[in-house]
């Protein structure tokens, strides 16, 4: 079986959706928000590569990020400051 060497291209992995400490990944939120989204059927599920591998569609992402720059898609959600709460 030979590698596809455009695999990079079809697929994102988690650290390029996301980043770590030295890099920034391509969706500026947190993993965890970006679960949530996922949960309320926002933002696109993985696709299982493997056992131990998933990685998001690329053209999906592509196109999840395009509909929050043209305000089709619904806003991430804001962050509560510190102190405040959701009651009155």
């Amino acid at each position: 079986m030979q590698f596809d060497s455009n695999l990079n291209r079809h697929f994102y992995s988690r650290k390029q959706l996301v980043g770590d400490r030295n890099s920034p990944g391509i969706i500026p939120l947190s993993f965890s928000t970006i679960y949530r989204l996922m949960l309320r059927g926002e933002f696109p599920r993985p696709v299982k590569l493997s056992a131990n591998r998933v990685a998001w569609s690329a053209p999906l992402v592509d196109a999840w990020l395009a509909s929050r720059e043209t305000g089709k898609g619904n806003t991430p959600p804001q962050r509560r400051k510190q102190g405040s709460s959701l009651a009155g």
